[in-house]
């Protein structure tokens, strides 16, 4: 059962996507894909259009440079390692010496 009035979250759901498709528009789709593979490469290299973004794009930016600064593979192994108990005890004993 749909109510008249748009619930809010599909609001801001439309608000976002009419954003996104904006800037879609003003910015080419291959320059946003050179600047993520850029950034998540560490290479430095840039088209000129990340001071064009907004606040939350550029913050993804810097997420993606950080992630690909430590390498996808460690962040998985980082995220997946977790603390597994020994299958054995190590022996330990009280020597005397002199």
């Amino acid at each position: 059962m749909t109510t008249p009035e748009t619930p809010d979250i599909l609001q801001d759901r439309a608000a976002w996507l009419e954003r996104a498709k904006t800037l879609s528009e003003s910015l080419p789709f291959e320059g946003l894909l050179f600047e993520a593979a850029s950034a998540l490469g560490t290479v430095g290299l840039s088209t000129g259009i990340t001071p064009d973004l907004p606040d939350a794009a550029q913050l993804l930016m810097a997420l993606t440079m950080f992630a690909g600064r430590l390498g996808p593979l460690t962040l998985v192994l980082a995220l997946a390692a977790r603390a597994r108990p020994l299958p054995y005890q190590p022996a330990t004993e009280a020597l005397r010496i002199g």
